[in-house]
């Protein structure tokens, strides 16, 4: 494997991103609930002047929430 560093002038200056998510929270009490996310990213442009390159993320969340008096 080789790493290479790459020029300021090969990357592009300005990435275009376009994100969304979608999520539940449920109540178990009045101070306990329970919550759980779906996101997703997509790259409008490439990072990359030489070639296209377009950046995906995705990503689940699962968590707990307390509710402090």
């Amino acid at each position: 494997m080789d790493v290479v560093e790459l020029e300021e002038s090969l990357l592009n200056k300005t990435l275009i991103r376009i994100s969304g998510s979608v999520g539940l929270r449920y109540a178990l009490t009045k101070s306990w609930g329970i919550r759980s996310s779906y996101q997703y990213g997509y790259g409008i442009n490439s990072m990359l002047k030489s070639y296209d390159q377009l950046p995906q993320t995705n990503a689940i969340q699962f968590g707990v929430k307390y509710k402090i008096k």
